[in-house]
């Protein structure tokens, strides 16, 4: 069974999409990390907010939450991250997310995520360009969510 970790984006996708999920649980194994959860938390609009995290909850079993591989202050949770000094790749993940565009704010969430699903051999499954073409590019296995679609039908 392939192992997968959706970037948060992917979230919004199943829910703009009326993708029906409840026909995959069990055909693949799903991983998230707290940055993803912080970020639907931050959802603006209470209902989407609300519908977002659940359809988060029928893919992560609480089990299937794993630390980051990277501690960043101010965006890392105390029981949320490994604490190491290696931070080259989320370094070097961050420094290429930054100069393909232009420092934008969810840089440093992007390139935690891509380093632990890089560090757990976890597949990303993402509809961001830019993070797909850095992640590849640092040796992540990256998809978008069709084809995880086709490969767990």
């Amino acid at each position: 069974m392939n192992k997968y970790m959706f970037d948060t984006n992917i979230y919004n996708h199943i829910l703009d999409g009326s993708i029906t999920i409840e026909s995959h649980k069990g055909k693949a194994d799903f991983y998230a990390t707290h940055v993803q959860i912080d970020e639907l938390r931050k959802t603006k609009d209470s209902e989407r907010k609300k519908v977002l995290l659940e359809i988060f909850n029928q893919f992560v079993e609480p089990t299937d939450l794993i630390s980051t591989e990277t501690p960043i202050w101010d965006v890392s949770v105390w029981d949320g991250c490994k604490w190491n000094d290696d931070t080259r790749l989320y370094e070097s993940i961050k420094t290429s997310l930054d100069s393909l565009n232009k420092n934008k704010s969810n840089n440093i969430q992007d390139a935690l995520i891509a380093d632990t699903a890089i560090k757990n051999n976890i597949i990303l499954v993402t509809h961001d360009s830019n993070l797909y073409m850095v992640a590849t590019k640092h040796k992540c296995l990256c998809v978008n969510l069709f084809m995880v679609l086709k490969d767990i039908e």
